[in-house]
């Protein structure tokens, strides 16, 4: 079966469709059969892992999820299985209109019926894309320069918005780069159908003479038809993001397959429902993703009592910024700000809604920097951002070593307009300066001169200095739920201006956040779009620096609360460590200090939106009794480690003598493992 599809996935086009007795159970236990020996459990594992590999899908269970039915019976062990069926690429699941399993007769085995409906073809979603090598044509790009000069000339008015007027240029230069890149391909088709016209002549004539001269033209002709060819090809395998050095005439193969492989990485075959259903057919499944996504975008009808949250922060916050470093942040945007940021984003990542990449505006930098730069400074309480501005594609990237069946465990990357993105690395640019002297040092995460490994030694010394000290000590990792995507705005904003931010800096923060809205990519379509009245989005260079703001009033009340316990050393007690929202709290006189933490999270919880998943929070203990943990495990719905926790990617033991053999020797397995599967292709 390994070899078969192998070899159909060199040539394979239009719909396959691959049917028959399989002599594999192709259901679970959890969907109703007969439980079946461990042994065809394994072959199963291996066989479902195949069809993933090749994205191809049970076209019966797709299309009948809940039902329970079977195609063959064993006398001899007296039981029913199911192992006929049709498979079918996943992506082409919309063509199956009915799977029937008709009744065992004349053989042994269930015959199974299919009807395929090829009208059924959903209207494509098609997003455009900026074909970034007219950008190259010294013509086209004059051409495109001379079109936005004329643009803003003529429509630089005091009657049109900056805003307006900015993301109205997006689309008069869409038009303007769809028609060209339309006049290009004719010109190339035309090009093509004029050799090939040529070539048949020559062959033709060839055939008739067999003349030198004619031959010569004929080679010519084709090797010019081969150059044609060998540069469109080479111009598709550059949007694979790979380098070939050798092609030879594979190129064809090549990108199919290269392409087969990314869609491989994103693609999401099925979806379990709350109740229990899985779905299989992606416009259920992007509407599973989209009514979850809905509401963690959507937390609350009304947001918490500024009064309330205020007084939250005043007695939380400790530092905040100096007058002069207000002013600093509020001062104008400059053309160098703007040029800093542009060169420090990188080409060929995926552009937002409008479709225009980096190379865009690093193209036309000259023009469209002095624009940007004046509308990022009228921006105030009347002038703001347009709704298209801020429109962004989600794309859900599978948390590791999660189940990949359930929509809360992927993680949501928004796919901003570079525009944006230019803004608010700007934003974060001028913040970062500033951000060492507002979060304290157990906060790691996206602060200049930090480190993730700060943490880490900082852990295992704990670890150490726990087991010197013969103190009972936990270490508890924290589990929030979505903490990026669930920020309170109020509590946001009330943050920013509680730590001293002047009004300028505000108001280009409540732009962002005033009308976001986001469509989710799934399996290569679209959702409706999905209002956003909280969250930071993660993708955006300025989310980060946002999320730890808000989260250092929680960390410095747990630091301030002298009910929860830490190992005093000299100048600071050690209770927290975080890397953004990673959280490892060691925590000494664990019964007392697990129920103060518990008061500080729902209060902070209320206010902010930070929830955490009590029963993905792990502990491990040091030094505890059987008895403390009995108590500890009576009273939290935690997961109790028995000899390590990983934080950071690093596996903590309790006891540090193992530290080399829980880190290291399973990196070396793995190392040798892939070693000796490698093989070049």
């Amino acid at each position: 079966m390994r070899s078969i599809l192998s070899k159909l996935d060199k040539f394979r086009e239009g719909l396959l469709i691959c049917g028959g007795d399989f002599n594999i159970s192709l259901d679970s236990s959890r969907e109703g059969v007969h439980p079946t020996p461990s042994v065809d459990d394994s072959l199963r594992g291996r066989f479902l892992t195949l069809l993933h590999h090749h994205q191809l899908v049970d076209g019966w269970r797709a299309l009948n999820p809940t039902v329970k039915d079977y195609t063959f019976y064993s006398a001899a062990a007296h039981s029913y299985s199911r192992l006929d069926t049709f498979l079918i690429p996943h992506h082409q699941l919309h063509y199956l209109t009915k799977l029937k399993i008709a009744s065992i007769t004349w053989s042994d085995h269930a015959p199974v019926m299919m009807w395929v409906d090829f009208q059924a073809t959903p209207p494509p979603h098609r997003t455009w894309r900026i074909n970034e090598s007219l950008l190259r044509d010294v013509v086209i790009r004059q051409n495109l320069h001379d079109s936005i000069n004329q643009y803003f000339e003529e429509n630089s008015t005091p009657e049109i918005s900056l805003p307006t007027l900015w993301e109205a240029h997006k689309c008069v230069l869409r038009g303007n780069l769809i028609q060209i890149g339309a006049q290009r391909k004719r010109e190339h088709r035309a090009t093509l159908d004029d050799i090939l016209q040529r070539i048949h002549d020559l062959e033709t004539a060839h055939k008739a003479c067999q003349s030198l001269d004619t031959f010569k033209d004929l080679t010519e002709q084709r090797a010019k038809l081969n150059s044609l060819l060998s540069q469109q090809a080479f111009k598709s395998l550059l949007l694979t993001k790979h380098t070939y050095y050798t092609q030879g005439n594979k190129c064809g193969r090549l990108l199919a397959h290269t392409l087969k492989q990314r869609r491989q990485a994103t693609y999401i075959p099925k979806i379990r429902e709350t109740d229990g259903r899985d779905l299989h057919l992606t416009k259920d499944i992007t509407a599973a993703f989209h009514k979850y996504f809905s509401s963690l975008y959507q937390l609350r009808d009304s947001p918490p009592l500024e009064s309330d949250v205020c007084s939250y922060l005043r007695e939380s916050l400790q530092s905040v910024l100096a007058p002069e470093s207000a002013s600093a942040l509020d001062t104008p945007f400059t053309l160098d700000e703007f040029s800093i940021a542009l060169n420090s984003m990188k080409a060929g990542k995926s552009p937002g809604p409008d479709g225009f990449t980096v190379a865009y505006y690093k193209t036309f930098r000259t023009l469209l920097g002095p624009k940007f730069v004046a509308l990022l400074n009228a921006l105030d309480g009347s002038t703001s951002l347009d709704h298209a501005t801020l429109r962004a594609h989600i794309a859900l990237i599978p948390k590791p070593d999660r189940d990949h069946t359930l929509v809360s465990n992927y993680r949501p990357i928004s796919l901003l307009n570079v525009d944006i993105k230019i803004m608010t690395k700007m934003l974060a640019t001028r913040l970062n300066a500033f951000i060492p002297g507002l979060v304290h040092p157990d906060q790691t995460g996206f602060v200049p001169t930090r480190e993730a490994r700060d943490n880490t030694l900082r852990a295992i010394n704990l670890i150490h200095l726990a087991n010197a000290t013969h103190t009972p000590t936990v270490f508890l990792s924290i589990d929030a739920e979505k903490a990026f995507d669930r920020v309170d705005w109020t509590f946001l904003y009330e943050t920013l201006k509680l730590l001293g931010f002047g009004p300028k800096w505000l108001t280009w923060i409540r732009n962002l956040y005033s009308v976001p809205r986001a469509s989710l990519r799934v399996n290569g379509t679209y959702s409706p779009d999905i209002d956003i009245r909280n969250g930071t989005r993660q993708g955006c260079p300025l989310s980060p620096l946002l999320f730890i703001l808000t989260l250092e009033p929680l960390l410095q009340r747990i630091r301030d609360n002298t009910s929860i316990h830490g190992h005093p050393l000299p100048f600071h007690q050690y209770k927290v460590a975080a890397f953004a929202d990673d959280i490892l709290l060691s925590l000494t006189n664990p019964l007392v200090s697990l129920k103060h933490l518990m008061a500080e999270l729902d209060t902070y919880g209320a206010l902010s939106n930070f929830q955490i998943n009590l029963s993905k929070c792990e502990v491990l203990g040091v030094r505890i009794t059987e008895r403390m943990k009995k108590a500890i495990v009576t009273s939290y719905p935690f997961k109790w480690a028995h000899r390590s926790i990983r934080y950071l990617g690093v596996a903590l033991p309790s006891d540090l003598s193992q530290l080399y053999i829980t880190n290291y020797e399973p990196l070396l397995q793995t190392i040798s493992q892939d070693l000796r599967r490698w093989k070049i292709p």
